[in-house]
């Protein structure tokens, strides 16, 4: 009996090859309309989130940080920015009040009226219940550090690192906090969430990790910090170290503070990284995913038949 030849057309190919395994499959999007993405890059200023979403992965960044497609707020990420806000709001107080820092019950309120500002992204439920746990975080977190309360702070909140540029790239950013001994300065990134619940140690990579070649999130994120302070114009700051403070206690009751004194060598690893994401990008080299598994945009691209073409590449075998 003769057999009939299936003839398949390229969205079928790409249906069907979703199903292959042993296989990374990097999906490839149809170029967006050239003027269109010409404008965008013209006003594009690289950050390190925009750096990290490039290095996981190209269509992340399209998405993410070029087109800024919309997407739903978390309710844990909502918590970590009234967290992080009533954090701001109870160092301005201290620095409008003689270097005096206010009550507990001030950080407690500020975090109240922060998360209740954002309650529309809450189920009633889940509203109580991280109002409950911010109440209780900041309870302890404060008798961790300010009580009693240290004298003689100088310190800027939310402050924007501007108008720098490196090798001829546009760079800007902002940080949680910097705190000042004159010109020497440690800046601080707060982190809800804590280090070992999260699983968050990965991101503090240093490159060459078998993971994180290209090293972690964390670690450049900090190291971006100290090129853009670096870099800063009129400033004569100097950088002792960048921290990542973890808010939440960790199983022991008690604060991680991740501290990492950053080298010569890890800025010119992180500089090398922008400038040549930052060729890149201008070239126009991002509609090919990385394909990894767990990588959602990418899934994003198959699942919703946005791919042109997949492009394979067998998968190393585990050790």
């Amino acid at each position: 009996m003769e057999v009939e030849q299936i003839r398949l057309n390229d969205e079928d190919r790409i249906f069907f090859a979703a199903f292959r395994f042993g296989v990374i499959q990097k999906p490839e999007l149809e170029k967006g309309e050239k003027e269109y993405i010409s404008r965008l890059l013209e006003k594009f200023v690289m950050n390190v989130t925009a750096l990290n979403n490039y290095l996981d992965c190209p269509i992340r960044f399209y998405y993410s940080s070029l087109v800024r497609v919309p997407m739903a707020k978390s309710e844990a990420a909502e918590f970590g920015t009234a967290v992080h806000a009533a954090l701001s709001d109870f160092i301005n107080a201290m620095m409008n009040n003689n270097k005096v820092y206010p009550s507990k019950q001030f950080l407690i309120e500020r975090f109240l009226y922060h998360i209740n500002s954002r309650r529309e992204v809450f189920t009633k439920e889940s509203l109580q219940r991280f109002t409950e746990h911010g109440e209780t975080v900041l309870d302890k977190y404060f008798d961790k550090y300010y009580n009693p309360a240290p004298t003689g702070d100088f310190i800027l909140t939310e402050y924007p690192l501007t108008k720098v540029v490196v090798n001829n790239v546009p760079l800007k950013g902002f940080t949680d906090k910097i705190q000042f001994w004159k010109n020497d300065i440690i800046i601080t990134d707060y982190k809800t969430g804590n280090l070992a619940k999260a699983k968050l140690r990965g991101d503090l990579d240093l490159p060459g990790s078998e993971k994180r070649p290209q090293g972690g999130n964390y670690w450049r994120q900090a190291v971006f910090y100290k090129i853009l302070v670096d870099n800063l114009p009129g400033k004569s700051w100097k950088v002792l170290l960048t921290q990542f403070d973890f808010v939440e206690p960790n199983t022991k009751n008690d604060f991680d503070i991740e501290k990492l004194d950053i080298t010569k060598e890890e800025v010119d690893i992180v500089t090398k990284q922008i400038t040549d994401t930052w060729g890149k990008i201008q070239e126009q080299d991002f509609y090919t995913g990385c394909g990894k598994p767990d990588c959602e945009w990418c899934n994003f691209t198959k699942n919703n038949n946005l791919a042109v073409a997949l492009h394979e590449l067998e998968e190393e075998p585990a050790d």
